[in-house]
């Protein structure tokens, strides 16, 4: 049985965008971050409207992490694939915002937010393990695919305070949800892919040092509830 983490980011939202003098972090930053290359980065604006340009891309002079820096909506973290390079490199990032920039993380910060992706293979074939979850009324699929038969192939579970909610889910400050399913192109392995955001930082990075044990654990379960 092992984890395979493929992707990590922990990043701060700010209450506003632009926190703060953009090109003065990019100074203070140069001896973390090198500049790599511009992508083109497309988002979509409070209208609806879909607007694309250059964004710079950073990273960190052993290449091991990237600077997740969007000032235009406020946001700013590290991404990677090791957790200790990522922790490592967020601390000093902390560091350099309270410091140098002179965030108030009380009064400024909405939320920190952990995203993670991986790959864990177990004891039993997800696809069977996974199965085994869900009671769902076959029949209602009968005429979508010709009368065959259908099985569940994933878990998605969110925090129930949301339940009610009618607002775009990426501006909610408090929320998780992780779904579960067959890695595609290798079925052998579960993938995962995780978002856990709180307005308490404290929270977050608890559950954060804790990520791999918690991500272990509950796939350890979830075959021993399911076998």
């Amino acid at each position: 049985m092992s984890l395979i983490i493929d992707n990590l980011s922990i990043s701060y939202k700010f209450l506003a965008p632009h926190p703060f003098d953009e090109r003065l972090f990019i100074k203070k930053i140069e001896d973390l971050f090198t500049y790599k290359a511009d992508v083109l980065a497309v988002n979509i604006d409070e209208s609806g409207h879909v607007t694309s340009k250059p964004k710079p891309v950073y990273i960190t002079k052993d290449g091991t992490s990237e600077l997740n820096f969007n000032p235009e909506i406020g946001i700013i973290g590290i991404k990677g694939e090791e957790f200790n390079e990522v922790t490592s490199y967020f601390d000093h990032l902390k560091n350099l915002l309270e410091i140098e920039m002179e965030v108030d993380f009380n009064n400024d910060i909405e939320y920190l937010e952990l995203l993670s992706k991986g790959r864990y293979k177990g004891k039993y074939q997800p696809l069977e393990a996974l199965n085994k979850y869900y009671s769902i009324n076959k029949s209602i699929f009968n005429n979508l695919f010709d009368n065959e038969d259908v099985i569940n192939m994933e878990i998605r579970v969110c925090n129930e305070t949301n339940l009610k909610t009618r607002k775009n889910i990426r501006k909610l400050q408090d929320w998780f949800d992780i779904k579960v399913s067959p890695f595609i192109i290798n079925p052998n392995f579960y993938a995962y892919d995780l978002v856990y955001r709180k307005s308490n930082i404290e929270e977050v990075k608890i559950f954060w040092s804790k990520l791999e044990d918690k991500i272990k654990n509950l796939f350890i379960e979830l075959e021993r509830e399911g076998s």
